[in-house]
């Protein structure tokens, strides 16, 4: 587990220099208090939820939960979910009873975000999880592809609104690079949807019908075309606009390209679980 904390840590440093740098503070105008509190909520929920996935999915390949038909019936993933919540909570109290401003933009970020990674790291992960019996579809696109959209664009708007602030025009220039940066980072949400879904399937969590899945493209692949498109030609081809406008592309464009990408890993996942007996049955 110390691992998976550190590589979130890192993550979360990273993430904070790179929509915050601390060099640039005071060229932005700063953030409307409830906006700030907002974004460090934010930031203090994606951080927990990442680091509780990424814990639940690695005891799940670990062979750590088990798979009993007797255990209680709920999701499983709602425990991950509840974590990303109770961050928020924590998170925005101290927030109002700090009385945080808008100033310190990449100190709020990280605080935030490492007070999320605490939270995911301390809640156990369950022993035992019931077997889900759920369409194909239902369990790739409404239970993987959706949520991780959801995420994507409620990040992405922290991110900008961190990165350009509220007021203020931006360059096109400036606008393509950000948006090819985050059809990148998108990329690895295939990755993360990938591995969801062949973790379920071959450990026998989730029992969905065989269904014939179609051959779709790899989300790196995707992602990277995306970047790359938008870099030569959205300089070009996209206007100067204010950073409201573009707070509002980067939750769209984050939301439709990190569910695309999340899908297309989950497919793949699915069907090279489904290419391979179960390394675990189910108990009676």
């Amino acid at each position: 587990m110390a691992r998976l904390v550190c590589a979130w840590l890192t993550l979360v440093v990273l993430l904070a220099v790179l929509a915050a740098p601390p060099s640039s503070s005071a060229a932005i105008t700063p953030l409307p208090s409830s906006w700030a509190i907002a974004v460090i909520v934010v930031f203090a929920a994606f951080a927990a939820i990442g680091t509780a996935t990424s814990r639940l999915l690695s005891a799940v390949r670990a062979g750590a939960v088990v798979v009993d038909a007797r255990a209680t019936r709920w999701h499983l993933w709602w425990r991950v979910w509840a974590q990303g919540a109770v961050a928020a909570v924590v998170v925005g109290v101290a927030c109002v009873g700090l009385s945080v401003t808008g100033t310190g933009r990449f100190a709020g970020a990280l605080v935030g975000g490492i007070v999320g990674v605490a939270i995911g790291a301390l809640v156990p992960v369950p022993k035992t999880a019931a077997p889900r019996s759920v369409g194909v579809w239902r369990w790739l696109i409404l239970e993987g592809a959706v949520p991780t959209a959801v995420a994507a664009a409620v990040l992405g708007g922290a991110v900008s609104a961190l990165r350009f602030g509220l007021e203020g025009v931006h360059g096109a220039g400036a606008i393509s690079r950000m948006l090819a940066g985050t059809f990148l980072c998108e990329a690895m949400l295939g990755f993360g949807g990938f591995t969801k879904a062949w973790s379920e399937r071959q450990h026998g969590l989730v029992v969905a019908p065989s269904t014939s899945l179609p051959e779709v493209p790899g989300p790196v692949f995707v992602a990277l075309g995306l970047a790359a498109v938008t870099v030569i030609f959205g300089p070009k081809l996209l206007p100067s606009m204010a950073a409201t406008s573009v707070i509002v592309i980067k939750v769209v464009s984050g939301a439709v390209v990190a569910g695309a990408c999340s899908a297309l890993g989950a497919i793949r996942g699915a069907a090279a679980a489904s290419s391979k007996a179960p390394q675990s049955s189910v108990s009676s």
